[in-house]
């Protein structure tokens, strides 16, 4: 299809289109290596290092091009990656990081992704030895080929046997003086902490692995822990007068405890479940496709059932969070530029087109006759009752 689109097109046209589809497809190979993982101690951790060269928020992460630039990026404390002994040849080992990036890395991860904690490191090992007093996990890490010994270490162990699927091929990374440990000999991956990155380090001539504190101008390799969907949640919050807030509106087909929420398709069903108190979820106008991009609309019964319609720790706001927090510019921008509900269903199953407004579901008791509902639109707020057949957002808080 697109070879044929190539030849009705003049010749300039051709050059600019080819150009562009060559860059997405070199970003789409990184993104799919990036993409395989293997689970171990119940974490998915990526198959391959990574190749990341900006923060989630965009900024980008400085490439050192020689000693000196890596040199000078550790003085100022300046986030920054380099290739192998700075050479693109060497781009198929991925990125090696300083530790400055791999702050900027754990506070501002790729989506869907975090910086492994010494706790999943630990997790991961612990997976992955026979036994406590196992002194041989580091074979078990180590890739199938490319480990080389000189003859001072012929004897010891070379290659591991990649029981766990790690795959730590011998990539080399940079050692405190700031000098390149050559590929074949050893890795180093980054490990997050509270307070400096600490390095879990594998090398050529032993079968177990060092867990050992950052030392100046180290630089290590990273690879990913993939986020869970409530992990991802936390990344994603808007932080308003401390506390958390959905970044979009809750769009779960399924209860925390994994029982499915009946999906009205028709406004029959929705007064079915409503009548009956069983907690729904609809789209406006009952349209999957017109709905999806402004999240589901769920019914009381939703809200206040015992299986938890929100995460673990994350809950229904009250009038009084609503008022706070759309006084906040981001707050009103993810709202209304993102995730604006145009449409609600009133007291009698019918959808209402509102238009430019914010219509969710606050904080109340289960003996209220009639549940609240926040309405917002761009100038004002109020606070309304509604009844129990009506269908709102919910927004969720953490506190």
């Amino acid at each position: 299809m697109r070879l044929q689109i190539f030849v009705a097109l003049d010749m300039f046209q051709y050059k600019y289109i080819l150009v562009v589809l060559l860059c997405s497809c070199f970003v789409r190979k990184e993104g799919d290596a990036q993409n395989k993982t293997v689970n171990l101690g119940g974490l998915e951790w990526s198959l391959e290092n990574s190749s990341v060269k900006r923060l989630r928020d965009g900024k980008e992460i400085k490439q050192a091009r020689s000693k000196s630039e890596w040199k000078k990026a550790y003085s100022n404390g300046e986030p920054a990656w380099c290739y192998l002994n700075f050479d693109e040849a060497n781009k198929s080992h991925g990125l090696i990081y300083n530790a400055s990036a791999i702050q900027a890395l754990i506070k501002s991860p790729p989506k869907g992704y975090r910086v492994p904690t010494e706790a999943d490191w630990l997790k991961m090992l612990e997976s992955v030895k026979k036994n406590e007093m196992d002194l041989t996990a580091g074979i078990r890490l180590k890739s199938t080929e490319g480990w080389q010994l000189d003859s001072v270490y012929e004897k010891v162990q070379k290659n591991g046997n990649n029981a766990s699927g790690f795959t730590a091929r011998p990539c080399g990374y940079i050692v405190a003086s700031g000098v390149h440990i050559a590929a074949h000999q050893g890795v180093s991956y980054w490990v997050a902490t509270t307070s400096k990155p600490k390095g879990l380090t594998l090398a050529r001539y032993y079968s177990h692995y060092q867990l050992i504190a950052t030392q100046k101008m180290e630089g290590r390799y990273l690879r990913f822990i993939k986020t869970t969907p409530t992990e991802e949640l936390m990344n994603d919050a808007l932080k308003i007068d401390g506390h958390l807030w959905m970044p979009a509106n809750a769009d779960y087909t399924h209860y925390q405890n994994g029982d499915p929420i009946p999906y009205a398709e028709t406004e029959k069903e929705w007064i079915h479940y409503c009548s009956q108190g069983i907690g729904a979820y609809c789209y406006k106008f009952f349209d999957e496709e017109l709905g999806k991009p402004h999240g589901k609309l769920y019914n009381v019964f939703a809200t206040r059932d015992v299986r938890g319609l929100l995460p673990k720790g994350w809950s229904i706001p009250t009038h009084d969070d609503f008022d706070k927090a759309v006084t906040h510019h981001s707050f009103r921008k993810c709202y209304f530029n993102q995730g604006i509900i145009e449409d609600k269903v009133n007291k009698r199953g019918k959808i209402l087109k509102l238009g430019g407004v914010l219509d969710c579901w606050t904080e109340c008791k289960e003996d209220n006759k009639y549940p609240n509902c926040y309405h917002s639109v761009r100038n004002g707020s109020n606070g309304s009752t509604s009844g129990k057949t009506e269908a709102c957002g919910v927004r969720g808080i953490k506190k």
